[in-house]
């Protein structure tokens, strides 16, 4: 059976050992958003239909519905609400528009639920990428590296307006994630894990991050990605 995370690089290449971490803990998402999905989402939706069902047959016994009807309804409404934090959690273990849609598709999905979450920050994108032939592993590695910024300035930024933007220039990917926040001195921080999980996820992925952050100027993080040969060829 095929690993369901492949690293891109040959596997004589010196793995840093963070590097495997993230790889399996890539891996380990994946194999439990599946499971999530395929079980207890299942389970949950049986519920649900069988007390429908029940709520369907209860219409003609209208004595025993009027007790028993806001029982089953709240039953139902439960069951509507787990199904639903289902879902969403799912989708943050590995978001399942990776593989279907494309990594364009996942970050915008990630900002829309990031907004119902977070109403009072102005989340802004400008996503115009055309989909290129990035493998699982890039795709997964832009979209974690996207999330880890829009974490670290909606938990820590204190910011009004977050700025996401994706495209393509000549033969190159580009993303840009900006906050007016309240900004860091980067040598502080240079060691925490989410820094250092970005910068591995942009070098694994064959890119460059670059972040620009100063107490009271707000955060830039800049994510310059060479396109596979056949998307940069068709550009020129």
């Amino acid at each position: 059976m095929k690993p369901q995370y492949q690293l891109p690089y040959p596997p004589t290449t010196v793995i840093d050992p963070i590097a495997l971490q993230i790889a399996a803990r890539d891996a380990e998402r994946r194999h439990l958003a599946a499971e999530l999905h395929d079980n207890l989402g299942q389970r949950l939706s049986a519920i649900k239909f069988s007390v429908e069902a029940i709520q369907r047959l209860q219409q003609r016994d209208r004595e025993s519905a009027a007790v028993t009807a806001p029982l089953l309804t709240m039953v139902v409404t439960r069951c509507r609400e787990a199904i639903a934090e289902l879902r969403r959690l799912t989708a943050g273990l590995h978001p399942p528009q990776l593989e279907q849609q494309g990594v364009v598709a996942a970050i915008a999905t990630l900002l829309a639920q990031l907004q119902c979450h977070y109403p009072t920050i102005r989340l802004r994108s400008r996503l115009t990428l055309d989909e290129p032939t990035l493998s699982l592993p890039q795709r997964l590695d832009l979209y974690r590296l996207t999330q880890e910024a829009l974490h670290n300035a909606l938990q820590h930024a204190n910011a009004r307006t977050i700025e996401v933007v994706l495209w393509q220039q000549a033969s190159w990917l580009r993303l840009m994630i900006r906050d007016d926040g309240e900004g860091f001195q980067r040598q502080q921080v240079i060691n925490g894990q989410g820094l250092a999980t970005m910068q591995l996820r942009a070098e694994r992925a064959g890119g460059e991050l670059q972040i620009d952050a100063a107490p009271g100027h707000g955060c830039r993080v800049e994510l310059r990605l060479p396109l596979p040969t056949a998307t940069a060829d068709a550009e020129n």
